[in-house]
């Protein structure tokens, strides 16, 4: 594996430096909460990240890790992912990236429904 960048940590490390970024502009730019900060960040930077993934399938390039695509749904990103999902017609034939979307809405659906209601 020498010489070989590893996709996981590149696309990670981006994702990450891109949500600090954002979160903080957002903080302090606007009076949001903080979780709301962090929703329409994680949401904005996933739908980049679908966009980048079916702009590299139609070239050819080198894609996001399917695992990238469900860290981001998984973090928050459900919103950034459906949207990336049916607006760009990606990734809507496969059954594993459905089921991530609902989990993760299921999931952020009960964290709000506990932590704010």
């Amino acid at each position: 594996m020498r010489g070989r960048r590893n996709p996981y940590f590149a696309w990670t490390m981006m994702i990450v430096v891109a949500c600090v970024v954002l979160f903080t502009a957002a903080r302090m730019s606007v009076p949001w909460p903080p979780w709301l900060s962090w929703l329409v960040t994680i949401n904005a930077v996933g739908f980049v990240v679908w966009a980048t993934d079916k702009k590299q399938a139609r070239r050819g390039g080198t894609r996001v890790p399917e695992l990238v695509l469900h860290a981001t749904t998984l973090a928050g990103g459900v919103v950034g992912a459906g949207l990336g999902m049916l607006m760009l017609r990606h990734k809507t034939k496969h059954a594993d990236f459905w089921m991530m979307l609902a989990v993760s809405a299921a999931l952020h659906g009960w964290l709000g429904w506990r932590l704010l209601g």
